[in-house]
């Protein structure tokens, strides 16, 4: 994924894990190419819902992913919320 700060946008259809996804809105100058690179937030039954570390994720095509399980909370929230949200990804 590009690191740096996100305006989590449109809710859409995914063909990955609870087929819904976020398109994310690149803030900073790193990664103001997301929406054309079709970066979006989504969720991917690969993605545990319990802490893994040490161990890592498997690999993604650069979009970040959350379990489906916490899609279905995020969704829920998102759905309703009338303020932006901001998505900030680091390493």
């Amino acid at each position: 994924s590009m690191k740096g700060k996100y305006k989590i946008g449109k809710r859409d259809y995914s063909s990955w894990g609870i087929n819904v996804k976020y398109w994310l809105h690149g803030l900073e100058e790193s990664n103001k190419t997301a929406e054309k690179r079709v970066v979006v937030l989504h969720s991917w039954s690969a993605v545990s819902n319990e802490e893994i570390y040490p161990e890592v994720l498997p690999l993604s095509w650069g979009c970040p992913a959350v379990s489906d399980e916490f899609m279905r909370k995020l969704d829920t929230k998102l759905k309703v919320t009338k303020k932006p949200v901001l998505l900030w990804i680091i390493e």
